[in-house]
């Protein structure tokens, strides 16, 4: 097997598993399954990618590629995405999630300029830190059954607005807010079998001063967010208010209603 280091991309590739840059300047990877690392804090590389149906993995692909800034399809073939994007601060395009992707741990993380509507697959299952620190994130998201880990996942998108649907494994949910300073919408949890749930800090250092309207199974607001009595979904022990239809705190402007499903 030869390798070559490619003038471009700045990275050694198995060539013979590449075909290189065709005529419409586009770099294609037909046969090569794994992608780990293959362009990886290459600073300049801006150039349209094509990945082929034998790719399974994303991992850490475009890494540091701050000037990366192309419209991507993540084939169905593809299941790890495991910080493929992290800090493309220049990525903002259409991309399409393969429906067999299972990893998406810091795939966005400060991808500042992002803000497009994105499905995320229902095999997901881990979505931690999916979107920290993409500022201009502003997009409703419904984060599927399957996903059990959110934490921080939207840490510091600062523009955030958009109602937030929470599928039913979710069971951690640390920090998933914090530092949205603009959020003033609805967050539904969907009626679940957990066993555990983590919502520490879930909206930390949010703005106090707009409404925010936590939805939620009655039950399980009471078993795992413990609404009743105080709460750490602030960073800090608050006292909650009863009301109808669930319980409140004017301090944070934070609003909790039973019975969704």
């Amino acid at each position: 097997m030869t390798y070559y280091r490619c003038p471009i991309i700045n990275y050694y590739i198995d060539y013979e598993a590449l075909v290189a840059v065709n005529n419409a300047g586009t770099w294609e990877y037909p046969t090569l399954g794994n992608m780990y690392f293959l362009l990886q804090s290459n600073g300049t590389f801006n150039q349209p990618i094509i990945i082929g149906n034998n790719v399974v993995n994303c991992r850490s692909m475009l890494t540091y590629c701050t000037n990366f800034n192309q419209p991507i399809i993540i084939p169905n073939n593809v299941i790890d995405c495991f910080t493929m994007f992290y800090s493309c601060y220049k990525f903002n395009q259409p991309i399409t999630i393969g429906n067999n992707v299972t990893n998406c741990y810091q795939m966005f993380y400060s991808c500042r300029s992002f803000n497009q509507p994105i499905i995320i697959p229902n095999n997901v299952t881990n979505c931690y830190m999916m979107f920290l620190g993409c500022n201009n994130f502003n997009q409703s998201i419904t984060i599927p059954n399957n996903v059990t880990n959110c934490g921080n996942m939207f840490q510091s998108c600062y523009n955030l607005n958009k109602s937030i649907i929470i599928g039913n494994k979710v069971n951690n949910c640390y920090y998933m807010f914090s530092y949205c300073n603009n959020f003033k919408n609805n967050i539904y949890f969907k009626k679940g079998t957990k066993t555990t749930f983590n919502c520490t800090n879930l909206l930390k250092n949010c703005n106090n001063s707009l409404r925010k309207n936590i939805f939620f199974n009655g039950t399980e607001l009471n078993k795992y967010f413990n609404v009743t009595t105080t709460s750490s979904i602030v960073g800090a022990a608050i006292t909650w208010t009863a009301m109808t239809n669930g319980f409140y705190n004017t301090a944070y402007n934070i609003y909790c209603y039973y019975n969704y499903s």
